[in-house]
């Protein structure tokens, strides 16, 4: 991140936008018993980064910290789930297919897995973007 809409501090307006919604929730959860806060954006954040963001860019939460941290989730609600293919990893799909970046964005799809399901597995296409074909969504 490197800019905000109001044109302050971007580490400060983050910071002061997420404590906002942390606040919400726990006033939330507070006042109905049937809701409880699941602090999944703290897992994620208080894990070292090189576990748990992605090491294309280092910025998207990395796929296998998702998993963790959904995984949690489920088990903390007595839902336990398999994954049904552990080999698709979303970002290196997206970076590996511009075509693919470009459905998301118009709504044609709404992820890379859904494509690779619906059309990636078929046509045969690779779940990994080599070197060369990554720069293309950093410019982004």
């Amino acid at each position: 991140m490197s800019e905000t809409f109001s044109g302050e501090d971007v580490i400060t307006a983050n910071a002061y936008s997420k404590a906002i919604l942390r606040a919400v929730a726990g006033d939330v959860a507070r006042e109905h018993g049937n809701v409880q806060y699941f602090p999944s954006f703290e897992s994620i954040v208080t894990t070292d980064r090189t576990l748990a963001y992605s090491r294309i860019d280092e910025l998207h939460v990395a796929d296998p910290a998702v998993d963790a941290v959904t995984a949690h989730f489920l088990h903390s609600f007595g839902i336990d789930r398999v994954r049904p293919h552990p080999e698709f990893n979303e970002l290196e799909y997206i970076f590996a297919h511009e075509d693919v970046y470009d459905a998301i964005v118009s709504g044609a799809v709404r992820s890379g897995y859904e494509h690779w399901l619906a059309y990636g597995r078929n046509e045969g296409r690779s779940l990994c973007a080599n070197d060369d074909q990554r720069p293309w969504l950093l410019d982004l």
